[in-house]
């Protein structure tokens, strides 16, 4: 792992979750800058300015109003320029044919949001790490969705 913080975009559009989730990342090991949208559209236009650098991570809450999370899941996968970032879909609810189709357009985890704090904690670290390092399976993988109750 690098000394350098790595660069982690957050949408959701519930503020008690963006800040709950910046301050499970400053606790675990891993050094993480977080910079946090409140849809899809402010997602995009920051993407898509050339000025802007591009995240390391990409947490992406399923609904949201403008630009839904599997909307802006597809805008990104449509842009090669944005085909090595790893999409987290970060979410309350889980539905697993929902989950499946995420993963067809190109998400490569679903994190289905824990109700403790240091459950998010371990949950968090571990996708970033998986992540980081390339363990995350594209297709057929068991791992895909991470569920709380799968993680106590």
């Amino acid at each position: 792992m690098s000394n350098k913080p790595y660069y982690i975009f957050l949408i959701d559009d519930d503020e008690d979750d963006r800040d709950l989730f910046k301050d499970a990342l400053r606790e675990i090991s891993i050094k993480t800058e977080v910079v946090s949208f409140n849809n899809g559209l402010e997602l995009m236009a920051q993407l898509e300015d050339e000025n802007n650098g591009l995240p390391q991570i990409i947490f992406l809450d399923l609904h949201m109003p403008i630009i839904g999370g599997e909307d802006c899941l597809k805008k990104i996968r449509k842009n090669a320029q944005f085909n090595g970032i790893p999409v987290v879909i970060y979410s309350t609810y889980y539905i697993q044919q929902m989950a499946n189709r995420l993963m067809g357009l190109g998400a490569n985890l679903y994190i289905q949001k824990p109700s403790s704090f240091s459950l998010l904690k371990s949950i968090l670290e571990r996708c970033i790490i998986a992540l980081l390092e390339n363990k995350v399976a594209q297709e057929e993988d068991t791992n895909f969705v991470l569920k709380e109750n799968e993680w106590e």
